[in-house]
C-alpha cells in the first residue's frame, strides 16, 4: 500500500512543523523571509510561538499569501492569527479560488469558521471550480451565509448535473 503522506508537500509541512519546533525551543528564526525556506521557517516559528511577532508580520503574512510556491501559501493559510488582520482579509478571500486545491480547501474553511464577511462571491468560484467534497461544502456554507443561497443551489445544481452523467455510466 502506498502511503499518501509521501512527496515534496508531506516534507515541506513536516519541515514547518519541525521548524516551528526548533522556533519553541528559542532557534532563531527569520523575520524578513525572502526565499521559500526562509519563509516556512517564519511561518514555522509564527504558528507555534504566540509571541513571535517581529516587526513587519503582517507583510510577512501578507507576502507569505502570495507566494509562488503553493506550499508557502498552504503553510501560511493554516497559521493566520485569530482574529485575523482586516488588511489580509481579502488575501485570503483570494486563496479561496487558488490553482492549489489544498490552499483552496484551506481558505474556504477559514473563511467559514471565521465567517468573513463577503466572501461570497469567492465561495461561489471556489465551488465552480473545486472537486473536493470539503472545499465545496466550507465554500456552499460562506455563500449561503453571505446571502448568495439561490446562485450557491443554481450553481451545486449545475455541477452535480456535470457529474451526474459519470455516475450513471459507472453503473452499467
Amino acid at each position: 500500500a502506498k502511503d499518501h503522506h509521501t512527496g515534496p508537500r508531506w516534507a515541506c509541512r513536516d519541515a514547518t512543523a519541525l521548524l516551528g519546533t526548533m522556533a519553541l525551543r528559542g532557534v532563531h528564526m527569520p523575520s524578513e523571509p525572502k526565499q521559500a525556506g526562509e519563509f516556512l521557517a517564519f511561518l514555522g516559528a509564527f504558528g507555534a510561538r504566540a509571541d513571535f511577532r517581529p516587526a513587519g508580520w503582517e507583510q510577512g503574512l501578507a507576502a507569505a499569501l502570495e507566494h509562488s510556491h503553493g506550499t508557502v501559501r498552504e503553510a501560511a493559510v493554516a497559521r493566520l492569527p485569530q482574529p485575523l488582520p482586516e488588511r489580509l482579509t481579502p488575501l485570503v478571500m483570494a486563496r479561496m479560488t487558488d490553482p492549489e486545491e489544498k490552499v483552496r480547501s484551506l481558505a474556504c474553511e477559514l473563511a467559514n469558521q471565521r465567517k468573513l464577511s463577503g466572501a461570497g462571491p469567492q465561495a461561489l468560484k471556489a465551488i465552480a471550480m473545486s472537486d473536493e467534497h470539503w472545499t465545496v461544502w466550507m465554500a456552499t456554507e460562506s455563500a449561503v451565509r453571505d446571502g448568495l443561497r439561490v446562485e450557491c443551489t443554481e450553481l451545486l445544481a449545475k455541477r452535480f448535473a456535470e457529474v451526474a452523467p459519470v455516475a450513471a455510466d459507472a453503473r452499467v
